[in-house]
């Protein structure tokens, strides 16, 4: 079954208006479904403002992340654990930490203040060394909703 992802401002009215039986995962603001990607951007449609986007990966895996980061003022390593949604292109999240948004001090030093750590906010750089990643997929518990779809107050009316 492939996963999809939706989130936004209507993400609510649009679960509520999802079918009962529907198989989903909750992820932060967003919610993962084992649906097809057009049924639910039709249902997204009468909802109201939603964004919808279809997994290349049908893996119904969390994808995981768990780098060890340094730096000289910390006492000691850090291990930071991030997931990164259902299906996340394990390849892209190697990328993230070696090349992206979390190559750089920036991103990373709020990592690590995210990690509980007293740690002071770097700028863009590359001091903090990534010493240790680790990339896998872990098995999430997946819910079925339950009861009927139910309308939202701003659900637009179908065309």
């Amino acid at each position: 079954m492939p996963i999809t992802r939706f989130w936004g401002r209507d993400a609510e009215a649009l679960f509520d208006a999802l079918p009962a039986g529907t198989k989903y995962y909750p992820e932060g603001g967003a919610w993962a479904v084992q649906m097809a990607e057009r049924p639910l951007r039709d249902l997204a449609d009468t909802v109201g403002e939603c964004i919808v986007t279809d997994s290349n990966d049908n893996d119904d895996r969390m994808t995981v992340a768990i780098v060890v980061l340094d730096h000289p003022d910390l006492a000691r390593p850090v291990t930071i654990r991030e997931d990164l949604g259902i299906g996340f292109p394990l390849d892209t999240t190697e990328w993230i930490w070696t090349q992206g948004n979390s190559s750089c001090d920036c991103n990373r030093s709020r990592a690590i203040i995210r990690a509980g750590i007293d740690f002071h906010e770097l700028g863009c750089g590359d001091t903090i060394e990534l010493t240790k990643m680790l990339v896998y997929r872990e098995d999430v518990p997946w819910r079925v909703k339950d009861g009927p779809a139910r309308a939202h107050p701003n659900r637009k009316s179908s065309p």
